[in-house]
Parts: C-alpha cells; sequence; structure tokens
C-alpha cells in the first residue's frame, strides 16, 4: 500500500474524483497481484495524461500472468490461459483470492491490454470486445490501463453490475479461441476448451462476435458439454448471424 500513496497516486491528484477512485483501487489491486503472484523482483510505472486519454501503464520482471495461470490451472497451452482470463473470475488460488479483482478492473477502464509470454490480450469496454495479438513481451506482465479523464464511470456502477446483476453469469467470447487459420470452427475438442470453471452459474452466455460459420460438432458439443457440466443453467447466445443462431437452436433443442 505504500508504493501506490508515495510513488503513483500524487500524480493522479488533480483528476476528477471518480477517476481518481477508479485508479486508487485498481493500482493497489494490480501491486497486490504482482506481490501476491507474479515471483517479481521490479516494478515498473508509467503515467501520461492528455485531453482525450489517461494512460497507466504497469510491468514486472516475474513469470508472466498467462503462465502463471496455464501453470495454476494445468492447462494446455498458454493461448487457453488468455481464455480463461477473458471469462473473468479466474484465480489459481481459490483459498485466498477470489479472483473478482482484475476482472473488476477490466471493466472500469475504456480499455485494457495484458501483455505477458508472447500474447496481448485486448478488451475494449463500450462494446465489450475482446481481441488476442501476438506480443513481444516474453518475460513479466505489462499492463495499459486507459480511460477519458470525463468520463463519468465509478467503482459503484461497475461494482454493482459485476457483483450483483452479473454475479451468477458468464459471458464466454468464443472469437478468442485459436482459429485465426480456421474459416470453420467444427472441432469437438474447441468446444470443450471454453467450458472450464461454468458449474456455478445461472446464466451461460456465448458471445460469438466476429464468428461467421461454426459447423454442427462444433455446437452439439458446445451445448451437450455445457449441460453436463451446469444442468440447471439458462444457455444464451449472442452476436450471432442466421447460420450459427439455426444450429445453435437445433443443438439446445436436441440437448434440453
Amino acid at each position: 500500500h505504500e508504493i501506490p500513496r508515495k510513488f503513483i497516486l500524487p500524480h493522479l491528484k488533480t483528476l476528477k474524483a471518480n477517476i481518481f477512485e477508479i485508479f486508487e483501487f485498481s493500482v493497489g489491486s494490480l501491486i497486490n497481484n504482482i506481490f501476491d503472484h507474479a515471483q517479481a523482483s521490479r516494478i515498473y510505472f508509467k503515467i501520461y495524461i492528455n485531453h482525450e486519454k489517461i494512460h497507466f501503464i504497469i510491468s514486472d520482471n516475474g513469470v508472466g500472468i498467462f503462465e502463471n495461470i496455464r501453470s495454476g490451472l494445468n492447462l494446455t497451452d498458454i493461448h487457453l490461459a488468455t481464455l480463461e482470463l477473458a471469462k473473468g473470475k479466474i484465480t489459481i488460488d481459490p483459498k485466498h483470492h477470489t479472483g473478482d479483482e482484475l476482472n473488476t478492473i477490466i471493466h472500469l477502464f475504456d480499455s485494457i491490454s495484458i501483455e505477458a509470454n508472447g500474447k496481448s490480450l485486448i478488451h475494449t469496454n463500450h462494446n465489450n470486445d475482446w481481441k488476442i495479438l501476438k506480443s513481444p513481451m516474453q518475460k513479466g506482465t505489462r499492463i495499459h490501463l486507459e480511460i477519458s479523464p470525463a468520463s463519468n464511470r465509478t467503482c459503484a456502477e461497475v461494482f454493482n453490475r459485476i457483483f450483483e446483476i452479473d454475479e451468477k453469469r458468464i459471458s464466454i467470447p468464443i472469437n478468442l479461441l485459436d482459429i485465426a487459420d480456421y474459416r470453420v470452427i467444427n472441432s469437438r475438442s474447441q468446444a470443450g476448451n471454453v467450458l472450464r470453471n461454468i458449474q456455478n452459474f445461472k446464466k451461460i452466455e456465448f458471445d460469438f462476435n466476429q464468428i461467421d460459420l461454426i459447423g454442427p460438432a462444433f455446437a452439439d458439443e458446445l451445448v451437450r458439454k455445457a449441460r453436463q457440466k451446469n444442468k440447471s443453467a439458462d444457455i444464451k447466445w449472442i452476436n450471432t448471424n442466421k447460420t450459427v443462431d439455426l444450429l445453435l437452436t437445433r443443438a439446445l433443442g436436441k440437448h434440453s
């Protein structure tokens, strides 16, 4: 708690009260996360403010957040770790951490990029868009937060939405599957890869943003495995075209 109080927050005192509060919560949470999980010996930060955006960048020289998740959850590759982080509420130490902090920070800012282990996970708030790019960063983690100084977003607003309205809902961005070389998603194993950690949710939402075509095997496996893991959940999907919606509706009818 001394690091943000002494070295970071004094540079942000001129910001609006709601923006300062967002940074006060987020910076403290990120530094605690580095101390708890990163196995790092150094922390670096940068602050850049102009009339359009406030940029805050924090990085460390630790093992990398995606490798930490991959090893902690015993996943087969780094790409699956980025997907688990995007789903939210991810923790590799459930006895001591809920996994809520980073998920909350992601929704407090206009955009966030998380770079580690050769991957960059990017979230844009206004359209809830996720994407994964390659990153030159192999060691450590670099997190870049952006928010408009005119934003009226508040911690209370985001906390209420996440912990009251969305507490029992999980949204899974299907486009984060490793599908760059495929025109049609029709792998049963890919369907299984998105369904970890869905047991305790009342609503499961699949987001097909940027997905033009899936095959019947993928649709069937996605719905069937979701039903096996969570028999009582309400299964929904968003951002689908007519063909994707048809295949998912057919699969849900078979496994309801």
